[in-house]
């Protein structure tokens, strides 16, 4: 099949461009279930038992976009196949939840992830070439800061945390205070101190 799309493309009879599966194994067919899913396509593969042969236009499925670059490939799902997007997802959480190991349960989690990732797109503008630059420097810090967010966890900000911390001394103080009169003063200067950012 691949040897035809490159002939095709070479002759210009059509415009096509055929990107490598991702993963290997189970886990391949996995992600191409989702990608059929995702594009309202019908997957044809051996185990399925069809055959690219009996393939017809209403097997193809639809994107709303697709950008593909030599190490990435990212396709950006049209409106009509939401609904089944959300129930391949709540399908998808039921299989993490019953998963038998931490690896299993992490790859359904990914799956889940690039299934309902959302796509932001920003424009920028500006009057100079170095102001450019450094809305642009500011746009990637936002950007890295959010995804370390969403890998690492979110700490609010504002100094909330700080409050929040107060809670905990306090439960401490009292112990503290059977066991050295020191360690209690200085629980009550931390706790103090920590509702001053508000």
């Amino acid at each position: 099949a691949l040897t035809s799309l490159v002939l095709n493309k070479q002759k210009g009879v059509l415009d096509v461009c055929a990107i490598k599966a991702p993963g290997v194994g189970d886990r391949q067919e996995a992600y191409l279930r989702d990608i059929a899913v995702l594009t309202g396509a019908k997957l044809f593969s051996r185990e399925a038992g069809l055959s690219l042969t009996s393939a017809t236009m209403t097997d193809l499925g639809v994107a709303e976009r697709v950008i593909v670059a030599k190490s990435a490939s990212k396709l950006i799902g049209s409106d009509q196949t939401a609904a089944e997007v959300a129930e391949r997802v709540k399908s998808l959480k039921i299989e993490a939840e019953e998963a038998p190991n931490k690896g299993e349960r992490e790859f359904i989690q990914t799956r889940i992830a690039r299934l309902s990732g959302g796509v932001a797109r920003f424009r920028l503008g500006a009057n100079t070439e170095l102001e450019m630059a450094d809305k642009k420097l500011r746009y990637e810090d936002a950007i890295n800061a959010t995804r370390a967010a969403l890998d690492g966890g979110v700490v609010a900000g504002g100094g909330t945390a700080l409050v929040q911390s107060r809670k905990v001394i306090l439960k401490y103080l009292s112990e503290w205070e059977k066991e050295d009169e020191d360690i209690r003063f200085g629980g009550e200067i931390v706790y103090r101190s920590l509702s001053a950012p508000c």
